[in-house]
């Protein structure tokens, strides 16, 4: 017992001296904007974690302040957690190819697809099978979704797939032009359920005002959720902006894990989508 008490603080001041900037060239390549790993040693056992550096307070893709949009809030929670093995080989060796860094600069294509939480990559993959003519860009802040999307689409041989680790609100303000986009999909994003939470939901009056200034004319917004809440708002934000109609849904959506979830929890799903009326 005594042994154990009297290691306890020589463990923990061990963990202290021995954590250190992980100095990996890759993973510095990968994400710039933030540390990628802290690399401590507890007891005799290496541990890995990653942990966020605070970007430049100027940057318009900063995470440290609230959107470049205006909103007052960021509509996710970024969740940088532990990777397995096989999450860390994908975001080395694949993501690299299809990553994107966040500039002010707007995309080329004329023809540009956007989806945004790209959970596993199931929708991406579906949008650049279906659409191989036009840019996909999978926007997210999950990395472990971020290498699972790069790992399928490098094993589908897709190249007009490429990836944007950002805020969406920030990348439709800074990184697209008005009337480039042809396709916004947003599958199952956080319902954020709690009265207090609601004003971080990403689809809100704001978010269609800035759609309306970015989807060209017959573009189409595609939203799916398994919370009727949420689907019930978005119905009457979107009716309430006259530059939208209803328009059929998409019929090729894949089957999802988020939406696997819902059902199993017995909870309904709800398909919308809104075209780009033509302008009086």
């Amino acid at each position: 017992m005594s042994a154990s008490v009297t290691g306890l603080p020589e463990t923990r001041a061990r963990a202290r001296t021995d954590r250190r900037e992980c100095d990996n060239p890759t993973a510095r390549q990968i994400f710039p904007r933030r540390t990628f790993t802290r690399c401590t040693t507890i007891g005799n056992r290496p541990y890995h974690r990653r942990v966020m550096s605070k970007p430049p307070p100027s940057s318009p893709f900063s995470m440290s302040g609230p959107p470049a949009s205006g909103r007052a809030s960021r509509t996710f929670k970024p969740r940088r957690g532990r990777l397995t093995r096989s999450e860390q080989d994908a975001v080395d060796t694949l993501l690299p190819a299809y990553l994107v860094e966040p500039s002010t600069s707007p995309f080329a294509s004329a023809d540009l697809v956007l989806d945004i939480g790209v959970g596993n990559g199931e929708t991406t993959i579906a949008l650049a099978s279906e659409y191989p003519e036009w840019l996909i860009v999978a926007i997210d802040v999950h990395t472990p979704g971020l290498g699972a999307l790069a790992r399928s689409v490098h094993e589908a041989t897709l190249t007009n797939v490429r990836v944007v680790d950002a805020d969406a609100l920030d990348v439709l303000t800074w990184m697209t032009r008005p009337d480039q986009i042809a396709i916004v999909n947003v599958s199952f994003p956080d319902p954020w359920p709690k009265a207090g939470q609601q004003h971080r939901r990403l689809v809100d009056a704001s978010f269609v005002a800035l759609l309306a200034s970015r989807i060209r004319t017959g573009g189409i917004f595609c939203f799916a959720t398994d919370w009727t809440p949420y689907a019930q708002r978005v119905v009457e934000v979107f009716d309430a902006e006259s530059a939208f109609e209803q328009a059929a849904t998409w019929a090729g959506r894949p089957l999802t894990k988020f939406q696997r979830r819902g059902v199993a929890a017995g909870r309904e799903i709800t398909d919308l989508a809104y075209r780009r009326r033509v302008p009086d």
